[in-house]
């Protein structure tokens, strides 16, 4: 509702291949801007095609002169990204060791944690006069939706068997549409321009 309401955002659809699992594959096409959809399912990019240096979105804000970071508050290693990200042009990786902000929702890194990360990091930059272009993954909503304490949204829904987790899938949805607020707010404030 938050987003919904502000003036400045572009709305629209998004196609996104991936059910269950398989982020990487969602990154692979927002980053290179190739689509997977040709290649037999199940495939994964960061697995089996970036084995050099990739033209990526990270690639091109480089040469024009940002600073390049990618932000993940997981296992470096997972899908390879510590060894994926360096070939798409990040030239800072920081993985769930390098953050400062650790709260945590069920067994994640809160997407407000991460906010908070994002806001210290884009203030870092800017402190040495620099431009940053920041991809940022969360964890916060990963799947595996069982109950959790802390859980706020429950449906009406007495038929059916996964309501506990179309319960705790809401109320963590709802628990980043209050998190994103914390991000909206500071940049709201902020003379540079973002986005």
């Amino acid at each position: 509702k938050l987003l919904l309401n502000l003036p400045n955002v572009v709305k629209g659809n998004l196609y996104v291949n991936t059910f269950g699992g398989g982020t990487a594959n969602t990154e692979f096409e927002f980053l290179t801007g190739m689509s997977i959809g040709n290649y037999d399912y199940p495939v994964m990019p960061y697995n089996n095609f970036v084995k050099k240096d990739k033209y990526s979105l990270a690639r091109y804000f480089k040469n024009i002169g940002y600073k390049t970071m990618a932000m993940h508050p997981y296992v470096a290693t997972n899908y390879h990204r510590n060894i994926v990200y360096k070939r798409f042009g990040f030239e800072d990786l920081i993985f769930y060791d390098e953050f400062k902000h650790r709260d945590r929702v069920r067994n994640f890194v809160s997407d407000k944690a991460f906010y908070e990360e994002v806001i210290d990091r884009f203030n870092d930059t800017k402190n040495n006069n620099e431009k940053l272009f920041l991809f940022g993954i969360t964890m916060q909503n990963h799947s595996g939706y069982r109950m959790f304490d802390g859980a706020e949204v429950s449906t009406k829904l007495y038929e059916y068997d996964n309501k506990s987790e179309i319960d705790s899938y809401l109320s963590l949805m709802k628990i980043s549409d209050d998190a994103i607020k914390t991000l909206i707010d500071y940049f709201e404030k902020e003379n540079e321009h973002v986005i």
